[in-house]
């Protein structure tokens, strides 16, 4: 039997009331397990394995905990693995973190290393050799990761049909008769293991797992364990549990360290099924609502009395520290008269929330103060609301305006959920296409496919969930695709509701609308991404995890960082001058002039260790700032693209826990250039 799905872990997430196992960078895998070799082409198969799938989906479901996007195969044929390894290739191109698990029979011909599909043939070598997988061309594929690439083969079981062939052929022509599966000539840009040395076979386990697939089953989720050391630790293991007669084979092309699995991480990521956790409280102050809704307004102010005034109404919040920055800077001027306030020209309903929202008293879930409507997000169609799943493929289709035991709500109220963050609520995005997200949602892309609401997706869907609520029913999910001509976040709501949720809500303007608002903030949204000098210029340099010595002033930065996002000057200025979610760090450690509302953490991006008192003092920092909110978008900057420091704060930011970490790579430089 073939069952094959692409399964979507959560990667992101905007809750600040428990904690989930959440990772910024991509991470994409490839699992794949055989155990039926009944279904050749000729009259002689490879021989049945007990494992395999057994194998490869304990491997699935531990990566999926672990952030990965992972494409699924039992039982493939060599068209349906060949199918596998293009949808992989497609995910991996831009994959951080890229891996391909392969658990079955692996076979060698002229000293080549094939795996072997479900239906090769072992009657005649020439079709043998058409039949199965060349390793070559698997990690082919794998190497259009642009980060850490991974390759396990547990794929050197006994196969005596190859050998049978093998013994007949070389009576004939010159067959190199080895077992096992032979070496790659280079692991150029890899890490490969394979379950045993050439010229070994592997065991397929007495008991539910393999010697290696049980090794790393133990080791894969053991936190702040570098990813070599990790694989050393499955090599030992395999040679202890198996008394020597199997001895796995490392090759590591990889010479910065990175680990798959921190102590934060792992706390929520149980090597067995486990009850679903008490959800840790989280204190948040409530005056940093109020200040994230009157700041931006106050921000651009130059009277003095309402800013000392606001300073003293939120004292020991972020926004304090940023009026008193701006007190500093007005000292020694002489104040202008005071701005009249500014006129908005855009229709009724669509002025920018930040400067009339009133204070936050209460929930804006379901109040009408905050709605705000962009684009089609409230056209009426005429079409009626359905209680079945609709084709989800539909895109360009008209959706109805209301929703069968859901709540729509507007961008007004989203974008003021994002920059308040006073209520713990799930901004889940179901579109099922490539697209970059709405700040702060989570990825579960396909939960707005259609079929029936008892089908694999409906399952699936039901445990990503229970996850992400810690099995409250009660929680907030708010569901969001393309716009209002897309029925995958109507259908992904009306799953949430059969699955037993009570708090659903369909956001129906989407990413259309939300791309026509003003209040998007830091929001990767092409229309804001500018850039300015050198700050999309890519000299090669690959993401490093460690800290970089901070005073290699002139040396080019990455074009990416890892566990983080990088932002352009464009989408700063439309951040951090419209809904102002989050905070703009400056960790320069050179006298220079901050970028408006900034605030100084100089020192941060220093290099070092993340066990240094740098980092302690950093985590400190952050804490106050957040108010212990891990999901608070932080943005770091410093001089610009040839400049350290930004990218070393964002990564100490990143091991202290934070989970929407931004880099404006173009720093100081590229903001004196705007005009």
């Amino acid at each position: 039997m073939r069952w094959r799905n692409a399964l979507t872990a959560i990667v992101f997430i905007a809750v600040n009331c428990f904690s989930v196992a959440a990772f910024a960078d991509k991470r994409v895998a490839l699992i794949v397990g055989i155990d039926h070799y009944s279904k050749g082409n000729g009259p002689i198969s490879a021989p049945d394995l007990a494992n395999p799938i057994n194998d490869a989906r304990a491997i699935r479901d531990t990566l999926v905990k672990l952030g990965f996007n992972v494409v699924y195969g039992e039982d493939l044929k060599r068209d349906e693995f060949e199918a596998d390894l293009d949808s992989f290739e497609d995910q991996a191109k831009d994959a951080d973190l890229a891996l391909v698990y392969f658990s079955g029979h692996g076979s060698t011909f002229d000293n080549q290393p094939y795996l072997v599909p479900a239906d090769a043939a072992f009657d005649e070598l020439r079709k043998a050799e058409r039949s199965v997988i060349p390793v070559e061309d698997v990690l082919a594929r794998l190497r259009q990761a642009k980060g850490v690439r991974i390759a396990l083969f547990d794929a050197c079981r006994d196969n005596a049909a190859e050998q049978a062939l093998k013994q007949n052929a070389a009576k004939t022509r010159a067959v190199a008769q080895e077992r096992g599966l032979a070496r790659v000539a280079s692991a150029d840009g890899l890490i490969v293991m394979y379950a045993a040395q050439h010229l070994q076979t592997a065991k397929d386990g007495s008991d539910d797992h393999s010697p290696f697939a049980a090794a790393l089953l133990s080791e894969i989720t053991v936190p702040n364990v570098d990813v070599t050391e990790m694989l050393n630790n499955v090599a030992r293991s395999v040679i202890h549990s198996t008394n020597g007669a199997q001895k796995p084979e490392l090759v590591i092309d990889l010479f910065d360290k990175f680990t798959l699995v921190t102590s934060q991480v792992a706390a929520s990521t149980p090597s067995v099924p486990a009850a679903a956790p008490q959800a840790p409280s989280v204190t948040v102050d409530p005056r940093l609502a109020e200040a994230a809704l009157i700041w931006p307004s106050l921000s651009v102010s130059t009277d003095k009395n309402a800013l000392t005034e606001f300073q003293k109404r939120y004292a020991g919040t972020i926004y304090a520290t940023m009026a008193e920055d701006k007190l500093a800077s007005l000292q020694d001027a002489q104040a202008p008269t005071r701005p009249p306030p500014p006129t908005s020209t855009a229709p009724t309903g669509q002025q920018n929330a930040a400067l009339e929202m009133p204070e936050v008293k209460r929930s804006v879930l379901n109040n009408p103060a905050f709605v705000r409507t962009y684009g089609e997000e409230t056209k009426d169609w005429s079409v009626a609301a359905q209680a079945t799943l609709q084709p989800s493929n539909a895109i360009g289709t008209p959706t109805p305006t209301s929703i069968p035991g859901a709540t729509i709500i507007s961008t007004g109220e989203v974008a003021a959920l994002v920059a308040t963050r006073q209520v713990p609520f799930a901004l889940l995005d179901a579109l099922d296409s490539p697209h970059k997200m709405i700040f702060g949602a989570v990825n579960l892309a396909g939960a707005g496919r259609d079929g029936t609401m008892s089908d694999a997706t409906q399952t699936w869907l039901a445990g990503r969930l229970n996850e992400l609520t810690a099995g409250k029913t009660g929680f907030p999910l708010i569901f969001y695709c393309a716009g209002a001509q897309c029925w995958e976040g109507y259908n992904a709501a009306l799953r949430a509701r059969q699955a037993g949720y009570t708090n659903v809500y369909w956001y129906r303007g989407g990413l259309a609308a939300w791309q026509l608002s003003p209040l998007a903030g830091v929001y990767r949204n092409a229309a804001f991404a500018r850039t300015f000098g050198e700050e999309a210029t890519d000299w090669g340099v690959p993401p490093q995890s460690g800290l970089r010595p901070n005073f290699e002033i002139g040396t080019p930065t990455p074009t990416t960082i890892p566990g983080g996002s990088v932002l352009t000057t464009g989408e700063v200025r439309a951040g951090f001058s419209t809904a102002h979610v989050g905070v703009l760090i400056d960790v320069w450690s050179a006298p220079h002039s901050l970028i408006p509302s900034a605030i100084n953490m100089a020192g941060m991006g220093s290099g070092g260790s993340y066990l240094d008192n740098i980092q302690k003092i950093a985590a400190a920092r952050l804490q106050q700032i957040t108010g212990g909110n891990i999901w608070f978008p932080l943005v770091f900057y410093c001089q610009g693209p040839r400049c350290w420091e930004g990218y070393n704060a964002g990564l100490r930011a990143i091991h202290a826990g934070y989970r929407n970490v931004y880099w404006y790579r173009g720093g100081v430089a590229s903001w004196s250039l705007v005009r």
